[in-house]
């Protein structure tokens, strides 16, 4: 079944459903294969079942504070697998859009293959046997969890604070720019993306355009983060290379990442320009249509 709720029951089943569903797959993501493929589907599924856990936060603050804890320490376990890839695929992507200078800076690339020793195949197939246990241990105790029926509240309140500190993030972000700043901005994106997704049945169109444009804005700042991560690296590490070179590559990092910085703020400007109030009035009105629609 699709991460959403679902016209036919209650709210409450639906994110009942969606806890159980997601630590399910989570665990057989990792079970299947051990590779970075599977870690990163893992590490969406835990995205997803924070956010739900944000939603929940207001009406059940126990539940979300533990789920939320349980799913950051999975996620967090397995990305160190994952990231190095990450990284030296933002590379990749830096000097295929570097122009000219990419060929001299190609040479950089060997900086990022100096792999942690400490993250032997050993090591990852005990955390996925673990994250596995943990994850369907969860999925047992979500079964019989009781969240209520259809009350608004029961994710409007939650709601309403991811896009209150989504739009602060933003503000934040361009007022201090740092990497720090705009990957924050980025972490509250994620849980709007996926919490649009969940709710898209309020209104398709309106929510699905949403979702869609929350995840473009979601990869810009990936993009900028995984870069970011890049630069910090190649300049920590690099002084073999000369400081002719490494003086091209902070230009033309800067310059990208400039670039990656404006389109989000065209697009975030957009999607955060109502006021928190005035967005949670318009999510009410389609939760009271869809209501009449089921009676």
């Amino acid at each position: 079944m699709s991460f959403e709720l679902r016209i036919d029951e209650s709210l409450g089943a639906a994110l009942r459903r969606c806890l159980v569903e997601q630590s399910e797959r989570l665990a057989a993501d990792v079970e299947g294969d051990e590779g970075g493929e599977a870690i990163h589907k893992a590490r969406k599924r835990c995205k997803r079942l924070r956010a739900v856990f944000r939603l929940l936060r207001p009406a059940h603050p126990d539940l979300s504070r533990e789920g939320n804890a349980l799913f950051r320490e999975i996620g967090r376990k397995l990305s160190a697998f994952r990231d190095v890839d990450a990284t030296r695929a933002a590379f990749r992507r830096f000097v295929a859009t570097a122009g000219e200078c990419g060929k001299v800076l190609e040479q950089l690339e060997v900086i990022l293959h100096k792999d942690d020793p400490a993250l032997t195949p050993e090591l990852l197939a005990e955390r996925v046997a673990e994250s596995a246990r943990q994850a369907r241990e969860a999925a047992r105790r979500y079964e019989t969890l009781d969240l209520g029926k259809n009350q608004f509240s029961l994710f409007g309140d939650g709601l309403l604070i991811t896009y209150k500190k989504a739009r602060a993030a933003m503000r934040a972000a361009y007022d201090d720019p740092h990497p720090e700043t705009f990957h924050e901005w980025r972490k509250r994106v994620k849980d709007l993306t996926n919490q649009t997704q969940f709710l898209a049945p309020l209104w398709p169109e309106i929510f699905g355009g949403l979702r869609k444009e929350f995840d473009d804005l979601g990869d810009i700042l990936g993009d900028d983060h995984d870069l970011s991560v890049v630069r910090s690296i190649v300049l920590a590490e690099g002084e073999a290379f000369g400081s002719e070179v490494l003086e091209l590559f902070a230009d033309e990092v800067d310059r990208q990442l400039d670039g990656f910085r404006r389109q989000a703020h065209l697009l975030g400007a957009r999607l955060f320009a109502e006021r928190s109030e005035l967005f949670m009035r318009r999510v009410h009105a389609y939760w009271e249509a869809l209501e009449e629609e089921r009676q």
